[in-house]
């Protein structure tokens, strides 16, 4: 896939995953503000907050375009952590002074802004986001995977409600984008991680022999959500198992201390 394509793809993602994120927050009672994402201290109020400063960022972003060679993806992920306590800091904060409703409604005034900004010609290629250099196209792709993340979340909170709907795309570009992580992160070829219907990773310790034909001796397979619940601190390993959201075989296949990953 070209860059352009790549970026389309990317903006799509987080245009669609905002109107179905706003067609179930429109949907809830006041009280149900209040619900808390389950295994977690997050309240459905703390989501959106979350959401809003995801939202700014990028338009923030957006209007920083750099030369400079941009950072790959994992890389950042890796190295993003304080970042990510300010932005939640932050959200708490946004969350502690404001309803629901205003929540909401700033939520939905900030979409509309975002989705015209990104509907623009003259999208720059490299920007500067959090005092590093990244691709459009790859702090996009990191916006649609937490706004894939919190549309489970929500869901989750809420179960009374329909679910958020996640289009199958960025659910496949989430998982994808997680899997390239972990096999950056731990490159081998002694175990094969499966998210079907999405992606397949061999990773492990560098020494360890490829596997290249035939079943791999570790494999780990796990469901789509439940990979990213694990990926993104929502889930542990052995509570996926517990739940048959997970199953490894083999004698490397224990990968419990490799999650979450940020």
């Amino acid at each position: 896939m070209g860059i352009a394509a790549q970026r389309r793809t990317a903006v799509n993602g987080v245009i669609d995953q905002g109107h179905h994120l706003l067609d179930f927050l429109g949907s809830l009672r006041p009280a149900e503000f209040g619900r808390c994402v389950p295994g977690t201290d997050l309240a459905v109020t703390d989501v959106i907050a979350r959401l809003l400063v995801g939202q700014n960022m990028v338009l923030t972003a957006l209007d920083r375009p750099t030369t400079q060679r941009p950072t790959a993806l994992p890389a950042y992920c890796a190295s993003s952590g304080l970042e990510r306590h300010r932005n939640a800091t932050l959200a708490r904060e946004i969350s502690d002074h404001n309803a629901g409703s205003t929540l909401l409604a700033q939520f939905q005034q900030t979409q509309q802004d975002l989705a015209h900004r990104l509907s623009a010609s003259d999208l720059p290629e490299v920007i500067s986001h959090t005092r590093v250099s990244l691709k459009v196209a790859d702090v996009l792709r990191l916006l649609s995977l937490e706004w894939v993340l919190y549309s489970d979340d929500l869901t989750r909170a809420v179960p009374r409600q329909r679910p958020v709907i996640v289009p199958r795309t960025n659910l496949a570009d989430a998982v994808r984008l997680l899997a390239d992580i972990v096999r950056t992160r731990h490159p081998g070829g002694s175990v094969e991680i499966r998210v079907a219907p999405f992606v397949a990773v061999q990773c492990g310790a560098p020494s360890e022999p490829r596997h290249t034909r035939g079943t791999p001796p570790n494999v780990v397979e796990c469901q789509p959500l439940p990979f990213i619940r694990l990926c993104r601190g929502r889930e542990t390993w052995f509570e996926a198992m517990r739940w048959n959201h997970l199953t490894a075989s083999g004698a490397r296949a224990d990968l419990s201390e490799w999650f979450p990953l940020f």
